[in-house]
């Protein structure tokens, strides 16, 4: 797991899978609480709320991602609070709002998307 803070002060959490310990008879798969993670009460609310934005994204008509194609989209609460063509900028918006923690998805073309946690 690493910690991530920019200049702009927003801190990200990122966990890569080849981090991970893989699972063997020594050291079985374990499955914990997001509880025992040792998150904060706004990061553990933000990640409960974060599986209904990622739904809410993949469930986008046509017209949707036609609309944001080729940007990056920032989700939460299952409505868009930002976009911009590039991270930088959006990340600028989400600062001077002071929002800490959104789902973020950028949208390659209006058939496919991929989507980022910060």
């Amino acid at each position: 797991m690493t910690e991530v803070t920019p200049k702009g002060g927003c801190k990200a959490v990122v966990m890569r899978a080849s981090h991970l310990p893989r699972p063997s008879r020594t050291h079985p798969r374990q499955f914990g609480k997001i509880s025992e993670l040792g998150l904060s009460n706004e990061e553990i609310a933000y990640l409960r709320e974060a599986k209904n934005d990622d739904e809410w994204l993949r469930d986008w008509s046509s017209a949707l991602l036609e609309k944001y194609a080729r940007q990056y989209v920032a989700v939460r609460h299952q409505r868009v609070i930002a976009h911009s063509k590039s991270m930088r900028t959006l990340k600028m918006h989400l600062d001077a709002r002071k929002i800490r923690f959104a789902t973020i998805a950028f949208i390659e073309h209006p058939s496919e998307m991929i989507i980022y946690a910060l």
